[in-house]
């Protein structure tokens, strides 16, 4: 079993990382949880209390509109006990702090039950979740046609993309015969489990180290990984190197540090702060040219997906009190994405061609703004951090 990669790096910069075990899958079965209306189009929480760090918040939808959710015990339906032709009913999973924000579960499993006028078995099954690639949201949708009370679980299923392991954030289950209706039963959404894991020793264990002149000496050690349940391992920074890297955050809040060189910075989910240092800035004739795929506007610190540029150190040498931000930065549209021009130790051209380092914000819009009202409304929205 692969627990850790020691790196032992020439300039000192070593790393470690750490492999955890995969928790087992704990199931809920919320076929007969309280259901609590959560509004007038039928919205539905079901607060899995203590048991749980998420909760379920389940629609329904009839002919393209929103329709009400009825979690009879003798069969979950749309409006009434049944889903019929053009209906569906959406689970998604949403943290247990705010039941708002997306939490990604482990697996989902239902039956279809009590098929009623010629209803066929035809269902489609439509999932969004965590790719591990891109730490974004993606979406599948399968086809099936299933027998009455049949246990339909997510992670055996044949999809094409999505792979069992991956975070589940919703489960779509819509009518897809001509005729007829059922209804759902047996639902249970599946999350981590809490029993801490058994211990594993490794014993004997041997590092051969060999340098660039072939010199060789070995270290011989033991490892102790304890099951009991702790704190957990949380991602402080993810940090680039001098060179052109790929830089992609998790599904939670991340701090991107590309370094110097060309890089491309993928937050994922949650409110990510990319920074720049002084030093990853290149020159006047050869700027360092960065992009930010997944920038997201708003409110930083109140929007969950709001994320923060952060080039306070890039200017350590400015004086805000005296000088005008936009002798630093100038920003432009582009087609589709923005490009902030920056010269970190000011005297930005007008149209930034002397800048020293860009930063292009993909599928960011400035609005119609002018450069200095869309600077200074990234710097009133927290999302631009100069000093």
């Amino acid at each position: 079993m692969l627990v850790a990669i020691l790196t032992l790096n020439a300039d000192s910069e070593d790393t470690l990382e750490v492999f955890h075990r995969e928790p087992e899958v704990e199931f809920f079965d919320i076929s007969g949880a309280e259901a609590n209306a959560g509004g007038p189009e039928g919205e539905l929480l079901i607060d899995l209390g203590d048991e749980a760090d998420f909760n379920v918040l389940v629609t329904a939808d009839s002919n393209g509109t929103s329709a009400e959710v009825n979690p009879s015990t003798q069969g979950w339906g749309v409006n009434n006990q049944n889903i019929n032709v053009n209906q569906s009913m959406l689970f998604s999973f949403v943290d247990d702090g705010d039941n708002s924000a997306p939490f990604g579960i482990k697996d989902f499993k239902f039956q279809a039950t009590k098929y009623t006028g010629g209803f066929s078995g035809a269902i489609t099954v439509t999932i969004t979740y965590i790719d591990p690639d891109t730490m974004m949201e993606a979406m599948e949708t399968i086809s099936l046609t299933v027998i009455s009370g049949q246990t339909i679980q997510i992670t055996e299923l044949g999809w094409s993309d999505y792979e069992a392991g991956n975070l589940l954030t919703s489960v779509e289950v819509a009518h897809n015969g001509d005729s007829g209706a059922f209804n759902l039963n047996g639902i249970n959404v599946g999350g981590e489990s809490s029993t801490p894991p058994d211990d594993l020793s490794y014993e004997g264990i041997v590092l051969d180290i060999v340098d660039a002149d072939g010199d060789t000496d070995s270290q011989e050690f033991s490892l102790v990984i304890d099951g009991e349940e702790g704190e957990g391992l949380e991602v402080e920074a993810i940090t680039g190197t001098s060179a052109d890297d790929v830089l992609v955050g998790t599904g939670g809040d991340d701090t991107l540090i590309g370094g110097a060189g060309n890089d491309t910075l993928t937050g994922g989910l949650g409110a990510d702060t990319f920074v720049w240092n002084l030093g990853d800035q290149g020159s006047d004739s050869d700027p360092a040219e960065d992009e930010v795929t997944d920038f997201t506007l708003g409110d930083f610190g109140s929007d969950a997906d709001a994320d923060q540029l952060d080039i306070s150190d890039l200017l350590q040498g400015a004086d805000f009190g005296s000088e005008d931000i936009n002798d630093y930065i100038f920003a432009e549209e582009s087609g589709s994405d923005t490009i902030l021009h920056i010269k970190h130790n000011g005297g930005i051209s007008g149209d930034g061609s002397n800048a020293d380092q860009t930063i292009l914000l993909s599928d960011v819009s400035m609005g119609g703004n002018n450069s200095a009202d869309f600077i200074q409304s990234l710097i009133d929205n927290g999302q631009l951090d100069i000093e």
